[in-house]
């Protein structure tokens, strides 16, 4: 059996109340993992989910090692434009910093 972890960080260096956020998170990867456990294939994958609060790049080290991951896979945000140019890309970030290896899934331009 293979098993998937889906981890989600929430920043908790902001203002607002990262509450609602947790929650919207775990709902969120409740139904990422409905949608993979619906695929019927002849592996088996267990789905597992986990959600984090605090700096995201030292969170997401933290749960690889603490879950023996193979690799961590990323996908960038919604950001684009001026914006990207301006923000430090986490991605990068995870590159530069990242034991495990890094799979990059490019948003795809609407």
């Amino acid at each position: 059996m293979k098993t998937c972890l889906l981890c989600w960080v929430v920043d908790d260096s902001g203002r607002i109340a990262s509450i609602n956020s947790v929650e919207a998170a775990q709902a969120e990867l409740a139904q990422v993992q409905a949608e993979l456990d619906g695929f019927g294939t002849e592996i088996k994958i267990e789905v597992l989910t986990e959600v984090r609060t605090g700096n995201p790049l030292d969170e997401i080290l933290k749960s690889g090692e603490v879950h023996d991951i193979s690799a961590i896979a990323v996908c960038p945000g919604k950001g684009g434009g001026l914006l990207q140019l301006t923000v430090p890309s986490f991605t990068n970030a995870l590159l530069r910093s990242s034991w495990h290896p890094v799979i990059h899934f490019p948003r795809e331009k609407s």
